[in-house]
């Protein structure tokens, strides 16, 4: 699995002060995606153990730091491998949510490990011709709390903080 990209401090991509990875690799060829070179499954650099711990240990050292957001690229497509960096932040950051950006919908991947380890989903592919909301770059894609949506039953969308 590789990124192509980080973000240390990022206002844009979920609430409050987030650190972002962003994982390359993506399939849903979104016509207007706004991160063209990520598409490229081998674009970026390995996200190494190395680096991983590196990610954390900023996340822990700097108290602005509220949140871990994955985005893409597409991150379901590496979330096999994903799994253990998301396991690794719940267990030495418990107090920190953890948001993922991904084309596919809830309804087709609610039942992939991945998601007990997620606290906000922004789900649906990308459309360059529907206005944008908050958080997400257009009207179709949802914010959902799935925390919330796993003990109901049913999407619960987020209602911010």
């Amino acid at each position: 699995m590789n990124i192509g990209g980080l973000i240390y401090e990022s206002l844009a991509d979920g609430s409050g002060v987030r650190t972002v990875v962003f994982i390359s690799g993506c399939e849903h060829m979104c016509e207007g995606c706004h991160n063209q070179q990520l598409l490229d499954f081998n674009y970026g650099i390995p996200f190494t153990k190395t680096l991983q711990h590196h990610v954390i240990d900023y996340m822990k050292r700097n108290p602005l730091i509220s949140g871990l957001t994955i985005s893409g690229g597409d991150p379901m497509y590496s979330c096999a491998e994903l799994i253990g960096f998301l396991k690794d932040v719940k267990e030495q950051l418990p107090d920190f949510s953890i948001w993922l950006y991904t084309g596919f919908v809830f309804e087709d991947i609610k039942d992939n490990p991945i998601i007990k380890y997620i606290d906000v989903l922004v789900d649906g592919v990308y459309q360059k011709d529907r206005l944008c909301g908050r958080f997400v770059g257009s009207d179709n894609q949802r914010v959902i709390n799935i925390r919330e949506t796993l003990e109901e039953n049913k999407i619960i969308l987020w209602k911010g903080d």
